[in-house]
């Protein structure tokens, strides 16, 4: 959990989440292409690699879904649902 005294809490919100939505599917794609050099190139290898890709790159949209906003007056609360259930 994070606070931080802002002005804008929807900017830094959403600021965050864009950034978000590029690292993770970037940082998987390169997993592709790592899985896909020791495999050789295998199709079925390829093709089941490349669903997961696919899958992490369309639920990424979910992490701006997971941000809210606290009840501060002139502090936000970033907290992310899955880190709640992770501990």
């Amino acid at each position: 959990m994070v606070v931080a005294p802002i002005d804008n809490c929807n900017a830094l919100k959403y600021v965050e989440g864009v950034f978000a939505e590029i690292a993770i599917p970037a940082t998987s794609l390169l997993f592709l292409f790592r899985v896909k050099a020791i495999y050789n190139h295998s199709r079925i290898i390829t093709a089941f690699f490349g669903f997961l890709w696919i899958a992490i790159a369309g639920l990424s949209i979910l992490i701006m879904l997971g941000i809210t906003r606290g009840s501060f007056v002139s502090y936000f609360l970033l907290t992310y649902r899955w880190m709640i259930f992770a501990l």
